[in-house]
C-alpha cells in the first residue's frame, strides 16, 4: 500500500477534527460540571432553609398545643373549683381569727397569775 499526500491529508484532517472534538468536548464537560456545581449549591440552600422553616413550624406548633392545653375547658373549670374552695376556705379562717381576737379582746389574758 502507497502513502500518498491524498491519504496524509485526509489522515491529517481526520486526526485534527478528533483533536477540536475533544476540546470542544472537554470544555463542554467543564461548563457542564461548573452547572452542576452550582445546582447542587443552590439545593443545599433551599434544602437548608427548608430545614430551618421545618424546625419554626415545630417550635409554633408546640406553642400551639401548649396554648391550647393551657386554654382546655374541663382544666379551667377544676383550676376554678380550685380557686373557689380556697376562697370559701380563707372566708372560713377569716372568720375563726376574728372570734379568737373577740374571745380575747384583742390582747391574750396574763395566764401567770392563776
Amino acid at each position: 500500500m502507497e502513502v500518498d499526500i491524498k491519504l496524509v491529508l485526509t489522515v491529517a484532517g481526520m486526526l485534527a477534527s478528533v483533536v477540536a472534538a475533544s476540546a470542544v468536548a472537554r470544555q463542554q464537560i467543564k461548563v457542564l460540571l461548573e452547572q452542576v456545581q452550582d445546582q447542587e449549591q443552590r439545593m443545599r440552600e433551599a434544602d437548608s432553609r427548608s430545614d430551618r422553616l421545618e424546625n419554626k413550624l415545630e417550635v409554633q406548633s408546640q406553642r400551639v398545643d401548649v396554648l391550647s392545653k393551657m386554654s382546655d375547658p374541663q382544666l379551667l373549670a377544676a383550676g376554678n373549683r380550685e380557686l373557689s374552695r380556697f376562697e370559701v376556705l380563707i372566708a372560713v379562717l377569716r372568720d375563726e381569727v376574728s372570734g379568737l381576737k373577740k374571745m380575747h379582746n384583742g390582747a391574750h389574758p396574763n395566764v401567770t397569775g392563776r
